[in-house]
C-alpha cells in the first residue's frame, strides 16, 4: 500500500499546479508587409516603427537586418530585465521576423538570458509593436501557435 501513496501524490501535485505554470512564448513574431511594400521599403518602414515605439537602432552584426539597443523593461529587486530586438527578413521578404532577446542583469555583475517571453514582457513590447507595424502596412502575424488559434 505504502508504494501507491508517493506516486499518487506526485501525479496528484502535478495535476494540481499544471495550470499556474508560465505559458511559454517563443521569442520571435512575425509580421507580413503588404504586397505593395518592396522588400527594401518595409525594413525602412520597421525601422520607423521600432523608433516610434521608443527603441534606438544600433548597427546589426548582420546584413538586411535591423536590431536595436538593448533597452530596460522591468526593474526588480536583484536584477534588471533588458532587452535588445532584431528584425530579419524570412522568405525571400515575403514576412519579418522579429526576434526578441530578453536577459536578466543583476546587481551584483552577470547576465542570463531569459529562455521564453514572459507575458509581463509580451505585454510591454508586443501591443504598441503591432500598432505601429499596421500604421505602416505590415500586418502582425504573431506565432505559428497563435495562428494556429491558440
Amino acid at each position: 500500500m505504502r508504494k501507491f501513496v508517493l506516486p499518487s501524490l506526485t501525479i496528484g501535485l502535478a495535476v494540481l499546479t499544471a495550470g499556474c505554470g508560465p505559458s511559454l512564448r517563443p521569442l520571435y513574431y512575425d509580421y507580413e508587409p503588404s504586397r505593395s511594400t518592396a522588400p527594401d521599403s518595409s525594413f525602412a518602414k520597421v525601422e520607423d516603427a521600432l523608433r516610434e515605439t521608443g527603441w534606438q537602432i544600433a548597427s546589426a552584426d548582420v546584413p538586411n537586418t535591423v536590431a536595436t539597443r538593448e533597452r530596460t523593461l522591468q526593474q526588480w529587486g536583484l536584477y534588471t530585465v533588458d532587452v535588445t530586438l532584431e528584425a530579419m527578413p524570412m522568405s525571400n521578404g515575403r514576412y519579418v521576423r522579429l526576434l526578441i532577446h530578453p536577459y536578466r542583469d543583476y546587481i551584483i555583475g552577470g547576465e542570463s538570458p531569459i529562455a521564453f517571453l514572459p507575458s509581463g514582457l509580451k505585454s510591454d513590447i508586443i501591443p504598441s509593436l503591432n500598432d505601429a507595424f499596421e500604421k505602416r502596412g505590415i500586418e502582425p502575424l504573431g506565432t505559428p501557435s497563435t495562428r494556429a488559434g491558440d
